[in-house]
């Protein structure tokens, strides 16, 4: 139960952070087609895990239910993309390059074929 509690608080921010700074950043971009907002948070989210992971998760700095609250749940709800690019420099890390690179394929090619597809079948439905 404390675990849930954890990532559910850390949620929370994350969620309101992302809100918070997208909000913002589309209200001083308005004439921008380019998704300036969601960039800047994967860079920042990525950012941030990348701090937090080499003093927690590499150096063990951190106590489980921290890294709970940290990476699932604030950095969860701020950026999935941060997870991806930590998991993606973690196989390139061990040298599975090949692996590493078909993760990153199959991530972005395949997360767009998927929204394609639900998109379709929405509109077929309807």
């Amino acid at each position: 139960m404390k675990a849930i509690l954890l990532v559910a608080a850390g949620g929370v921010i994350g969620a309101l952070a992302r809100f918070g700074l997208a909000f913002v950043m589309d209200k001083s971009l308005t004439d921008s087609l380019f998704p300036w907002p969601i960039l800047t948070v994967n860079i920042l989210g990525c950012l941030a895990f990348g701090i937090l992971a080499e003093i927690g998760l590499e150096r063990g700095l951190l106590h489980p239910g921290a890294q709970l609250f940290l990476f699932t749940g604030i950095l969860g709800s701020f950026t999935t993309f941060s997870t991806f690019g930590y998991e993606t420099l973690s196989l390139l890390r061990a040298d599975k390059i090949l692996l590493a690179l078909s993760y990153v394929l199959a991530s972005v090619i395949g997360g767009v074929l998927a929204l394609y597809a639900g998109t379709r079948l929405v509109a077929k439905l309807a």
